[in-house]
């Protein structure tokens, strides 16, 4: 037997994976043909021998065949071969010597190739049945003699059609028998055509917005051309769209594998009688395409199985829904077993349930704004163009990307009427629907006991806090409990994430509701009886109706009402099992202390936030406390006498205007941090300070004097490590250098605003000295050689330091530095090119630097980690070519320089996505930009040619503090000959409109057709009513009668017809440059504006008055056409005139 092969299938690009985009209907996904496959032979030649052992030998591997011995006959013979051929997903067609004797297979050839050719997608597999392919091609051998007589008897057309059908059938790559085993031809058949059978494709979802674009990210970590067997684990929470993604993947990946299979809902098989054997059996059912019903065997002969087929085949497994390694174990799913190049996916909220199991990750994506607006809109209103209202804006913002929360609630609201819709959402904000509380659960309720209970402080009162502090607060040395661990276990779950820099602990708030609702249901109707209370009018009822009980364990109100709340120190009295408060809320008692609760009362309190705390001293127990934070309060003195706090760690009174001293510390050993930030009547630290061993933060900013600070007592300080002294006076210190020379090893953090002291040096001593800060200096002309010594500072910022000429060399430690306002600084440190571990370097407003070294920029071609430069108002007059060199380059601020070009070599900087060179007023032309960049300013660039510029990308915006977009800013001809705009520049405004973003730049003068002049503030327009056009945009110029320093301004755009309006926030309008002229897009996310509306734009009257604004305006409208077509409306074209615009008074 051989593998017969020749010019391509026809059939072949079928077996390409699909390439979607987003936008393409997913739904109408590949239904599976009703038969596998349809067999053209000669019955009268082989079909009582060779074609019934194959017949059989596809029948016991589970394929269902079709031929012409199953259709009826009659006159729809044909039409019932037709349906029979197109029903069918592979077509074998076995060549046998009279095969060409055979009118009827002659026909079903024709018909066959024609649905081929016509369609392409099916298959074909050509078997040759002891004749040769070229035979078949030619119409030799035995086909020759069957010919001769249908040339002579048989219509000339129909006699033409079977010889090129037989030309184009014997054209494919096919299966060839020459007397040879038939036993083994009929396996090698079915072994090809398991392999040609396409997987069954998964419906994936009716509405496939943002599936592609995530299925793609989840296909690129299977690395399909890696040989190595991987697994792949895909994360989320529930209801983000994990197995919808999963199943997009799957489809488009599947034609890889030899077998691919989809296990689904693995987690509701759990549990039941012989779970693990039903699954064992369906997935043995994947891999031998046999019956699972009619196997018999144990859970370990399973196991057995399952690894002796998944070692022999490329296999493609998904596993939805895993959430225990058991359930792995039981499938036999380890890496090593599985044959080269197969692929595992694992579906699950739990990163615990891969074990051990050696995996790439895919964590998915929430829906953004965008997409999250077009899946609601088609859920709802059964659109694919976005609807955009305000009802619609605040329920997608409040769904938080979450398809689930979308879906449900769409479906809830189609039972309401319109009328009807803000209230139930109202209701749905505070209460989560029940289907979304039921599929978000199922995490919970798979939690241990101490997890369930650190979720729900999570989701009542931790969420957005530090990670460190929670942990400090939770952590019992009498207990066994390992908040760090607990807090893993809910972030591998899937129910909390920590990010950001400060590592807060976060939950989407579908989760946190979930938790909440949890809570609320302990006790739907008494919110005392409750464990934890966070809504602002239950906490308000609970304290001011003294309705609280021993249930209550924590209570957080951040309601920052002007309104005092009287309360009763009664409130309190029953809450005994009180652990954690939260107030953000004026509180006004009825008695000015705490004396008359019970001793017990705060006994369990461990952390205790209070903003405007109303009480003159600490008098209350707290032994438990171990965060206290009550800034801005009344306190006057911290606590009277001796205070056994011995598990504080945290203690936080800034703010505390009244407070003048602070009570002795001896009661408070395991003290950490210390903050007394603006507390500007302080006159005394205790000296009992210098007790506090573990104290490493001391912030003393805007406080008490230095001279008044028990430094000798602040040397014992063995733990410090950051120490503050901001906005601090040093005049009246005898010896100056006692504040530093105090500093001991274990310092990481100085920082002093308006030192007074001159020349201190920093003790070497201070070895591990990680952030520098000094800033308001006007004596000090260098810095202390000994910095040097610092091995381990990392960050040094210099502010203000107005005589400082030189910067001594720095260790090599250092990662960040910034240099602000030293005017005179003329020489920085000369080993600072080998300085190769700095990321940020940012120096502004040092002028005497460029000045000094014209090659100023060379000395930091060499730190390719740099990614982030800034070197503005530093007189540089050339950019050196090597500054292509800084690879790692994300932004780069060049601004207010006098440099006149751009090195080409900028295009290298692949990863730059922030560009700014404003006010670089010499600057001629821009060089080809990198394709990355999305920000760029070029703002005050009074010599700039942006026709002449090489390239800036369509993409490119500087970010402008408008409510609804960015904005390019650009000095010169921008828009040349008024809006007769080149296409380059239009084809920048249709992308940037699709993003909601708006184009602004500047010329001398308000072009002729809109020279319309006006001394108010608020003009008005009417859209033409004759205009059929959808309008898209508008551009609006306008100029100022004198020159001034750069302001900003806020105008509102209002819509007199549809009664909508929108805010422009903050346009910066430089006098100096006299004119603006903005791209603004006027569509459903700003402000809807069509034929005949009646539109008003209104400039603040008090900017107009005090900046003597005298407005010359003209406007005009921007059409789609316009856009599509790169050309703005013609001037001459009467129809599409400048609305007229009129002054309102």
């Amino acid at each position: 037997m051989n593998l017969v092969a020749s010019s391509s299938s026809p059939s072949s690009s079928s077996n390409k994976r699909k390439m979607d985009s987003d936008s393409s209907d997913e739904s109408t996904y590949f239904k599976r043909p009703k038969n596998d496959v349809f067999m053209n032979y000669a019955f009268e030649d082989i079909g009582k021998s060779f074609i019934s052992h194959l017949k059989g030998a596809l029948s016991r591997n589970s394929f269902t065949i079709s031929d012409h011995t199953l259709l009826t006959a009659g006159e729809d013979m044909r039409l019932e071969l037709l349906k029979a051929i197109g029903e069918s997903e592979i077509y074998v067609i076995v060549f046998s010597i009279n095969y060409a004797f055979s009118e009827r297979s002659l026909n079903e050839l024709v018909s066959i190739m024609d649905r081929l050719n016509k369609f392409n997608d099916r298959k074909v597999l050509p078997v040759y049945y002891n004749v040769e392919p070229s035979d078949v091609r030619r119409q030799h051998g035995p086909f020759k003699e069957a010919f001769r007589a249908y040339d002579t008897d048989f219509d000339p057309g129909t006699v033409q059609k079977w010889k090129q059908a037989l030309k184009d059938a014997g054209q494919l790559c096919g299966l060839s028998l020459q007397n040879g085993d038939e036993a083994k031809f009929v396996m090698e058949i079915v072994k090809e055509l398991e392999k040609m059978q396409s997987p069954q494709q998964l419906h994936v979802t009716d509405y496939p917005v943002g599936i592609g674009s995530r299925a793609e990210e989840l296909i690129s970590r299977l690395r399909l051309d890696c040989k190595d067997v991987l697994v792949v684990a895909v994360f989320g929470i529930g209801g983000i769209g994990k197995t919808t993604i999963v199943k997009c993947a799957y489809n488009r990946v599947a034609a890889n594998f030899d077998v691919s299979c989809f296990l689904a809902d693995i987690h509701h098989h759990c549990g039941r009688r012989n779970w693990k054997v039903k699954l064992q059996k369906e997935l043995i059912s994947y891999l031998t395409r046999n019956d699972k019903h009619l196997i018999s065997y144990s859970h370990n002969d399973g196991v057995t199985k399952i690894k002796s087929l998944i070692s022999r085949r490329k296999v493609l497994l998904v596993l939805d829904d895993i959430d225990d390694f058991e359930q792995l174990e039981a499938l036999g799913v380890d890496p090593k077993w599985f044959y080269d190049g197969s692929r595992i996916i694992v579906i699950t909220r739990d990163k615990q349930s891969l074990g051990k199991i050696p995996y790439t990750s895919y964590h998915t994506r929430l829906l953004n704004r965008r997409e999250s607006l077009n899946l609601f809109t088609r859920l709802m209103f059964a659109r694919e163009s976005p609807v955009n209202t305000k009802f619609v804006e605040e329920v997608v913002r409040h769904g938080g990307g979450l398809p689930l929360v979308l879906k449900v609630w769409s479906c809830h609201f189609k039972h309401y009427e319109k009328e009807q819709w803000p209230s139930i959402f109202e209701t749905l904000k505070r209460i989560p629907h029940g289907d979304v509380q039921k599929q978000l659960q199922i995490s919970y309720d798979s939690l241990t006991n101490r997890a369930k209970k650190l979720f729900l402080d999570s989701a009542c009162f931790f969420v957005g806090m530090e990670k460190d502090l929670v942990v400090k607060v939770l952590q019992d040395e009498d207990s066994p409990f390992f908040p760090n661990n607990e807090i893993q276990y809910l972030v591998d779950k899937s129910l909390i994430e920590i990010t950001g820099p400060d590592s807060l602990l976060l939950m989407h708030h579908a989760i946190r509701d979930m938790g909440r609702e949890i809570v609320r249901q302990e006790n739907e109707d008494e919110p005392g009886k409750r464990t934890r209370l966070w809504d602002e009018t239950d906490v308000m009822l609970l304290l001011t109706e003294c309705s609280g009980t021993e249930s209550v364990e924590s209570i957080r109100l951040r309601s920052f009402r002007k309104e005092e709340l009287i309360v009763q120190v009664e409130a309190f009295k029953k809450m005994r099992n009180l652990r954690l408060i939260q107030l953000y809320q004026k509180v006004s008692f009825l008695t000015s202390s705490l004396d008359d609760l019970p001793s017990f009362c705060f006994k369990k309190l461990k952390y205790m936030e209070w903003h405007g705390f109303p009480f003159k001293c600490i008098n209350i127990d707290m032994g438990n406390v171990v965060v206290l934070r009550l800034t801005d309060s009344k306190l006057e003195i911290l606590w009277e006498g001796f205070k056994s706090l011995k598990k504080l760690r945290i203690l936080d009174v800034r703010m505390s205007i009244f407070l003048t001293k602070t009570g002795d510390f001896y009661g408070l050993e395991n003290l950490e941090e210390l903050y007394f930030i603006d507390c500007i009547n302080l006159k005394e630290l205790h000296p009992s300070i210098g007790c506090l061993h573990r104290l490493a933060i001391l912030d003393l900013h805007s406080s008490i004097p230095l001279n008044m600070i028990p430094w000798e007592m602040i040397s014992n300080l063995q733990s410090l490590r950051v120490l503050k002294l901001g906005n601090t006076s040093l005049d009246s210190i005898s010896e100056p250098d006692k504040l530093i020379n105090h500093l001991r090893s274990s310092l990481k953090e100085y920082r002093i605003t308006k030192p007074s002291f001159h020349g201190c040096p920093i003790s070497d001593e201070v070895g591990s000295l990680a952030w520098l800060e000094h800033s308001q200096e006007k004596t000090f002309s260098s810095l202390p050689d000994s910095l040097l010594q610092l091995h381990q500072l990392k960050r040094i910022e210099l502010v203000d330091y107005t005589n400082i000429r030189w910067i001594p060399n720095l260790p090599q430690s250092i990662t960040y530095i910034k240099v602000y306002a030293c005017t005179d600084l003329a020489n920085l440190p000369s080993n600072m090119p080998n300085l190769k571990s700095l990321t940020v370097l940012d120096f502004h407003l040092c002028p005497k630097l460029g000045t000094e070294d014209p090659q100023l920029l060379m000395k930091f071609t060499g730190l390719t980690n740099l990614s982030d430069l800034t070197i503005s108002g530093c007189s540089v007059s050339q950019v050196p070519s090597e500054i292509g060199n800084l690879v790692s380059l994300k932004r780069l601020d060049l601004s207010v320089n006098t440099f006149s070009s751009l090195p080409d070599s900028i295009s290298n900087l692949s990863q730059l996505v922030d560009l700014n060179v404003d006010y670089c007023s010499r600057l001629r032309l821009l060089p080809l930009l990198p394709s990355n960049l999305t920000n760029i300013g070029a703002y005050g660039c009074q010599s700039l040619d942006v026709k002449s510029s090489s390239s800036v990308p369509t993409k490119v915006c500087k970010e402008s503090p408008f409510t609804k977009g960015l904005v390019i800013r650009l000095s010169g001809e921008w828009f040349p000959d008024w809006c007769s705009c080149r296409g380059d520049v239009l084809s920048s405004v249709a992308p940037l409109m699709d993003l909601d973003k708006s184009i602004s730049s500047w010329r001398k003068q308000v072009p002729d057709l809109c020279s319309y002049t006006y001394g108010g503030h608020v003009l008005s327009f009417a859209a033409p009513v004759h205009m059929e056009k959808k309008i898209c945009g508008m551009i609006l110029c306008a100029t100022t009668t004198r020159n001034s320093v750069i302001h900003t301004i806020t105008f509102k755009l209002l819509n007199r017809t549809k009664n909508t309006s929108h805010l422009v926030k903050d346009l910066v309008l430089d006098f100096d440059c006299s004119m603006l002229a903005m791209f603004y897009p006027l569509d459903d996310t700003t402000l809807l504006v069509e034929a005949g509306d009646t539109v008003v734009l209104e400039f603040p009257r008090k900017l107009v008055s005090s900046c003597g604004l005298r407005l010359c305006c003209g406007l005009r409208l921007i059409y789609e056409s316009d856009v599509v077509d790169s050309k703005l409306v013609s001037q001459d074209s009467t129809e599409r005139r400048l609305p007229q615009l009129v002054l309102i008074n």
